[in-house]
């Protein structure tokens, strides 16, 4: 096991592309599977003291407080990777955050369906809702936060940090029910989504999904809103997955030729080793 972690001040370009490089080495020695002689004895497929399993995972960071501009750019973020996030996990070959592992890691739908209602309720047929600057969005988090009220295990590590997209960072809600070691000032909000969905990877696997996460953020923050542009087009989630990606990677200027799952399923690490 192990978790590679950005500073709070996140990292230059450089120097992301360096640690994705060196992670490639990992690729000779490690798998995002247990061996063959631990998985029946204190593997993560056994099950937890709460009884979910719990497999390794990629957390990225990146930097979002541009969206916080105008509150339409964040609700725009987060319901498309709604919409896509399925297609997106197929292509990536995600296997290991279904079933109750999912819980690690929640659709928006999966977690409260109050505020994903009010996400979608910014859009409209012709284009946005003018934001009302007396709710922040943050309260509306807050307001459906309750352990009686959000879906999940309900534990004290459950909460708003357990998002595909964890948008705790970056607005000042609670991060975990009872959790005080990952709320402020343990951990202050230092303006980062962190999208948490994804099985390990390691060397161009991991390069990609970066890519693929950082263009999200920044098309998101400069996309105009005017109209019914490809924000708005994009961001228009009835509920219904879109089991493509191809006009969202159009939209973040990506070769879909060169992100074929083929890189991701294929890579030595995520092949299951014998010992």
């Amino acid at each position: 096991m192990f978790e590679a972690s950005s500073p709070q001040e996140m990292g230059s370009e450089n120097e992301t592309e360096i640690a994705i490089a060196m992670s490639g080495v990992l690729d000779q020695y490690f798998s995002k599977h247990p061996m063959p002689s631990l998985r029946n004895s204190n593997s993560w497929e056994d099950k937890g003291d709460n009884g979910t399993p719990d497999p390794p995972g990629l957390h990225v960071h990146v930097m979002g407080k541009c969206l916080l501009s105008d509150v339409r750019r964040l609700v725009a973020v987060l319901l498309i990777w709604e919409r896509f996030d399925e297609a997106i996990y197929a292509i990536t070959g995600m296997t290991l955050h279904q079933g109750e592992a999912g819980l690690k890691a929640a659709a928006l739908k999966d977690k409260s369906t109050s505020v994903l209602e009010h996400l979608q309720s910014y859009i409209t047929k012709d284009g946005w809702k003018d934001p009302e600057s007396d709710e922040p969005l943050g309260e509306v988090f807050t307001d459906h936060g309750s352990r009686d009220e959000m879906k999940g295990d309900k534990e004290n590590a459950d909460g708003w940090r357990r998002l595909e997209v964890n948008i705790c960072h970056l607005l000042h809600v609670k991060c975990a029910h009872d959790l005080p070691e990952k709320e402020a000032p343990a951990v202050p909000k230092f303006g980062a989504l962190e999208f948490r969905g994804f099985d390990p990877n390691v060397g161009e696997p991991l390069r990609l999904i970066v890519m693929l996460v950082e263009r999200l953020v920044q098309f998101g923050c400069s996309a105009p809103l005017d109209g019914c542009g490809d924000l708005h087009t994009l961001a228009q989630y009835d509920g219904k997955k879109s089991d493509k990606v191809e006009t969202l990677f159009a939209a973040l200027e990506i070769n879909f030729s060169n992100f074929h799952k083929s890189i991701f399923t294929e890579a030595t690490f995520a092949q299951k080793k014998q010992d």
